[in-house]
């Protein structure tokens, strides 16, 4: 761990097998932090911030300068760990560590021209950010960025699957005051104690409905999402141009492997094109490179865990079991030989409205088609499932995608 400027040994007998989800060999082994360490981090964050929230904004600018500089510098190391750790392909992790940097130089930018006296920033205070593996290394870059600028002092906790890219990170951040950023390890029993501690003053944390209902229930730090979650309607109009829009509905539900917590995209598609635009699909993603992340030229490399292969493949079965029809795929494999936690690219047609599958509840590479069959139908569905439109082929800037 990372803690008050130097590197600690845990002090926890407890240690987590981190696992390359592309071959399943071991990357590490590391401990979880004990409640020894979780305290004298704390502790650390809070003497660090006392000083820290005095300093004027244009020294805070020109630290954070110098942590940007530090990331950039460091950058194709840190993203070849973190597809690695995580199995997203190279070209995903390079565009994650460029857009922290991004954001780093706005949050310098953004208080450069001031010498005043500092206000308290929004972010003021010791958070704690505990990121998801589909973004762990912009979460850090991003909330460590807006905090050093508030005048606040930062806990990582990266996420048990994909630690190791966090913790190269922290080198980063070593020119800072000893104990301003620290990085500690665990799994979910680490957040909780962070939440009910007492040693932080917000905790900013990867979303889901369970995790946050416990956290609210003993949490004594104010709790947000690490990115509040968006939900897309991606619209396939009877008009709509369905080469374009196949290629945007990969771009936008496929990345991570489909594993991303935000956004999450429903994809409505008008009954008289289901069909063709379901063939335009399979063309599309049939046709895409599913192998060995570390590769410029893959796609889609494998889930986060042989756990997370398993719940798509039972999600998948219970779609069909209640009436969804399967165009492609739906079974873990190997491709190249592989031996890791790969889930075949999956297109799935006629999911129940409602159901898990017509909701985007999967956490694979799966597209679910869920028809409409005229406007009012359409608005009816986004009245009781309300999502921010977005017309795939339509006449608009094109969503991110694949090549």
């Amino acid at each position: 761990m990372f803690i008050g400027g130097r590197w600690i040994t845990p002090r926890s007998d407890v240690v987590h097998r981190v696992e390359d989800p592309t071959t399943r060999t071991a990357l590490a082994e590391i401990a979880e932090t004990g409640a020894e360490d979780l305290v004298l981090a704390c502790a650390a964050a809070r003497e660090a911030q006392d000083q820290w929230r005095r300093t004027r904004p244009s020294e805070r600018a020109a630290a954070l300068a110098g942590v940007a500089s530090a990331v950039r510098a460091a950058g194709e190391a840190l993203a070849m760990t973190l597809t690695e750790e995580s199995g997203r392909p190279i070209r995903e992790t390079r565009e994650e560590l460029a857009a922290g940097v991004r954001s780093l130089d706005a949050a310098a930018e953004r208080i450069a021209s001031s010498d005043a006296t500092p206000d308290p920033g929004t972010l003021d205070g010791v958070i704690a950010v505990a990121g998801g593996f589909d973004r762990p290394i912009g979460a850090f870059l991003e909330l460590a960025g807006a905090a050093i600028a508030d005048g606040g002092a930062v806990i990582c906790k990266p996420p048990v699957e994909a630690p190791l890219s966090s913790l190269a990170l922290a080198a980063a951040f070593a020119p800072l005051p000893a104990g301003l950023v620290n990085v500690i390890t665990g799994d979910v029993a680490t957040i909780e104690a962070l939440a009910a501690g007492g040693g932080v003053d917000r905790l900013f944390f990867a979303d889901t409905t369970a995790d946050a209902e416990r956290l609210r229930r003993f949490a004594t730090c104010a709790l947000a999402p690490v990115a509040p979650l968006e939900v897309i309607a991606c619209v396939v109009d009877d008009g709509a141009d369905l080469e374009r829009a196949a290629a945007g509905a990969v771009g936008v539900a496929l990345r991570g492997a489909g594993q991303c917590e935000t956004p999450r995209a429903r994809l409505y598609v008008h009954r008289r094109v289901a069909a063709a635009f379901a063939d335009q699909l399979h063309l599309r993603v049939a046709f895409l490179e599913v192998g060995d992340p570390r590769k410029p030229d893959t796609d889609l490399g494998p889930l986060i865990s042989h756990a997370a292969m398993r719940r798509a493949e039972e999600q998948v079965a219970r779609a069909l079991k209640a009436g969804a029809r399967l165009k492609l795929g739906g079974l873990g494999f190997r491709p190249w030989g592989l031996a890791g936690h790969f889930f075949q690219p999956t297109i799935i047609t006629e999911p129940p409205r409602g159901s898990t599958a017509a909701l985007a509840g999967f956490r694979a590479p799966v597209l679910s088609l869920v028809p409409f069959e005229d406007a009012r139908d359409l608005a009816e569905e986004l009245a009781q499932r309300p999502a921010r439109v977005h017309r795939l082929g339509a006449e608009e800037p094109a969503v991110p995608v694949f090549r």
